[in-house]
C-alpha cells in the first residue's frame, strides 16, 4: 500500500464536495485551479483514487452515470477526519518546481538546451493560459455551477494570474532580446546585486 502524499489529500479534498467517478474527477481537475497550483498527470490521480480506498479514506462502488458503469468515488469519514487534519496542518514551503527551469539552470552544460526551453516554456504557458481562461469563462457562463468553495477560489485566483503574467512578461522579454538574451558575465554579477537589493527591501534591513 503506498503512502499518502499531498496528492491523495488533495484529491481526498475533491472528493469532501460529493462523489465523483475518476473521469469525472480528472476532468474537473483539469479545469480548476488545482491544476496550475497542483499538476498531476491523469493516471496518477487514478492510482491515488485506488490509494485512497486502500487506505479506507474513501469507497468506490459500481454505478450507472450518464448511460455507463463506472468507479464512483466517495470519502469516508476516517477519510474526513484525515483531511481535516492535513488541511490544519502546517508543513511545506512556498517553493517553484518546475523542470524546464531547472534544465535552464544545468544549460551551461549543455548550451544549446536553452533555447529548446524557452521554446518549450513559451508553448506550455499560451496553452495554459488559454486552458485557464476557457476554464473560467465556462465557470462564469454556469453561474459557477461547477465551482466549489467559490470564495476560496477567488481568494488565490489573482495571485495565480499574477503569476502567469510574471510568467507571460519575462518570456517576451527573453524572446524580444533573440540570441543576446543570455547575460554577460558582468551582467550577470549585477543582476545578483540587484536581486539582493530587491531582498533586503523586503527584508526590511
Amino acid at each position: 500500500m503506498a503512502k499518502l502524499t499531498n496528492t491523495s489529500f488533495t484529491i481526498l479534498g475533491v472528493l469532501a464536495r460529493g462523489p465523483w467517478s475518476a473521469y469525472e474527477l480528472t476532468k474537473h481537475i483539469r479545469k480548476s485551479a488545482l491544476q496550475t497550483v497542483w499538476p498531476r498527470t491523469e493516471s496518477r490521480i487514478y492510482l491515488e483514487l485506488k490509494n485512497l480506498v486502500n487506505h479506507n479514506l474513501a469507497t468506490s462502488r459500481r454505478e450507472k452515470q450518464g448511460g455507463r458503469l463506472r468507479s464512483i468515488y466517495r470519502i469516508t469519514p476516517k477519510g474526513r477526519s484525515s483531511l481535516s487534519e492535513w488541511l490544519e496542518g502546517t508543513e511545506g514551503r512556498i517553493r517553484l518546481e518546475s523542470e524546464p527551469l531547472l534544465k535552464i539552470l544545468l544549460s551551461g552544460a549543455n548550451p544549446p538546451a536553452l533555447d529548446n526551453q524557452l521554446q518549450y516554456l513559451a508553448a506550455q504557458l499560451e496553452s495554459d493560459i488559454e486552458a485557464l481562461h476557457a476554464a473560467l469563462r465556462l465557470m462564469i457562463a454556469t453561474n459557477f455551477a461547477t465551482v466549489g468553495h467559490l470564495q476560496y477560489n477567488a481568494l488565490l485566483l489573482p495571485l495565480l494570474v499574477d503569476h502567469i503574467e510574471i510568467w507571460n512578461d519575462w518570456l517576451a522579454k527573453v524572446q524580444s532580446e533573440g540570441g543576446n538574451a543570455l547575460p554577460s558575465v558582468e551582467e550577470a554579477r549585477e543582476v545578483y546585486s540587484q536581486q539582493a537589493d530587491r531582498l533586503r527591501a523586503l527584508c526590511g534591513t
